[in-house]
């Protein structure tokens, strides 16, 4: 499975992690220090069994701030999920397990995230400012069906909610 350049580098960073990154991803809080408060934030939403999708929540957060913008790294079950729609610009960071399902403990997590397609009380025109990005951890020993089924679906719920995908989904492959 091909990975483009910026999913392979980020893929590749995990592990020059430093502590202080991993202290962020922990206790989700921002990585604001000196940065315009009235600037947009992005949000980076993490699932994480094993810790990979944690560490690259903190990469991504890492150099996003060091480009000068306002991140916040939360773990998906801290998350209140009803105000996904009020969020202007979200990163995913999703891996998939065996018979592509979400982490464990994840589940209803992510399954509430794709019910939001099927709320009435949802309309298109509440997710149109959103813009977000995935990124899934996948592994490619799984069959193709399940290879980053995670991401592949809410992928697929937010843009059936209106929300505007910035990037293209970057599936990563734990073989590589």
């Amino acid at each position: 499975v091909r990975k483009t350049s910026n999913c392979s580098r980020l893929h590749q960073s995990v592990n020059g992690h430093s502590q202080s990154e991993n202290k962020i991803a922990e206790r989700g809080e921002a990585a604001d220090a000196g940065r315009d408060t009235d600037a947009p934030r992005l949000l980076v939403l993490f699932a994480s069994q094993k810790g990979r999708s944690k560490k690259l929540a903190s990469v991504l957060c890492k150099r996003a701030t060091a480009a000068g913008i306002s991140t916040q790294v939360v773990d998906l079950l801290g998350y209140e999920l009803d105000q996904l729609g009020e969020e202007r610009h979200t990163a995913f960071i999703l891996p998939t397990y065996a018979g592509g399902s979400a982490p464990e403990g994840y589940e209803n997590a992510v399954r509430e995230i794709l019910e939001l397609v099927h709320d009435f009380r949802i309309s298109k025109a509440s997710f149109e400012a959103v813009r977000y990005s995935i990124f899934g951890c996948g592994n490619s020993e799984y069959p193709v069906k399940d290879f980053n089924a995670v991401a592949r679906r809410v992928d697929r719920a937010m843009r059936t909610l209106g929300a505007v995908r910035v990037v293209r989904r970057c599936d990563g492959d734990d073989r590589d």
